[in-house]
């Protein structure tokens, strides 16, 4: 009976353990193909690959700031979810269409704002997003766009009384030992927080496992499992609150010329992949190494 039951055992556990050493060696083959800097994977409490060109870099994550900027939202309205819903969130929108936008739209893309040639402006990055004209009407159409992440940054910013490094201080990085990390800010000292985050790539990876252990890190209940869930509910299948989505099983963040850090809750594993080439210039070489194809990568080694 013992013997049936370790047999048992073995083949429910195995049923969630589909990445194995094969799909480990894999993905560190095609990531030096790719000129990654930094790649880490964790899986179930374990850090199975560590690999970092320089680990006292904060290295630029681009737009996986987004994702962050999503889970601070989440944090401040933890008790009260469903004001995400509330229309009104400036004053200078009253009396125009742009005073039906939440902040759920601005964070699952949907808006109706979207970038223009230059997302960011001169001088003042909150102002210039908020005095962008609609292009969709709010709530109707997924337009990926900086200027709505920087309007979340000037909501936090106005009606908080603090900006979003205060907010993810007091909600993450504190209980999780972060404290080497910056952001950039405009000339009126707001926020970048659309793609101005540098980061360790150790801390970065926390932030990873904390989401998949279903809000929980180090014993920790940082976010709840509904907010964690949250994160992969969106306008459009494949991006929900700040997070890119694919199929079931992953969901992701994604930053400018190939940075990455892909969640899969159910075989409990964070591929972290950074890179810092040319200073994050656009480039040909940069752009054929972006490594679009890793979250498709990962999907496939754990679902064959």
């Amino acid at each position: 009976m013992k013997k049936y039951f370790l047999i048992l055992l073995f083949i429910v556990n195995s049923a969630f353990a589909n990445f194995g050493t094969a799909d480990l060696k894999h993905l560190i083959a095609q990531s030096k193909l790719k000129d990654s800097d930094v790649l880490m994977v964790w899986k179930d409490g374990e850090l199975l690959h560590s690999s970092n060109t320089d680990k006292t870099k904060q290295y630029s994550i681009q737009s996986v700031t987004k994702s962050l900027t999503a889970l601070t939202t989440s944090c401040i309205f933890r008790d009260h979810p469903e004001k995400l819903d509330e229309p009104r969130l400036f004053k200078e929108w009253e009396g125009t269409a742009k005073s039906a936008i939440t902040l759920r739209m601005l964070l699952t893309m949907s808006s109706g704002i979207v970038d223009p040639a230059d997302p960011w402006g001169k001088n003042d990055y909150y102002r210039h997003a908020a005095s962008l004209p609609l292009t969709y009407t709010p709530g109707k159409k997924f337009a990926y766009a900086n200027t709505s992440t920087m309007l979340i940054g000037k909501w936090i910013k106005e009606n908080t009384g603090h900006q979003f490094s205060h907010h993810i201080n007091r909600c993450m990085f504190e209980a999780m030992g972060i404290t080497e990390w910056r952001i950039g800010k405009d000339g009126q000292k707001n926020e970048v927080v659309a793609g101005g985050v540098r980061i360790l790539a150790k801390d970065l990876l926390k932030v990873g496992i904390m989401l998949a252990q279903d809000g929980v890190y180090e014993g920790q209940q940082l976010y709840t499992s509904e907010q964690i869930s949250a994160l992969r509910k969106g306008f459009t299948t494949n991006y929900g609150l700040g997070f890119w989505v694919w199929g079931k099983n992953t969901y992701y963040a994604e930053g400018y010329l190939g940075q990455f850090l892909i969640i899969v809750p159910s075989e409990k594993l964070v591929v972290l992949r950074l890179r810092n080439r040319s200073e994050m210039r656009s480039t040909v070489d940069n752009k054929s190494n972006w490594f679009h194809e890793l979250p498709g990568l990962v999907s496939k080694l754990i679902s064959k």
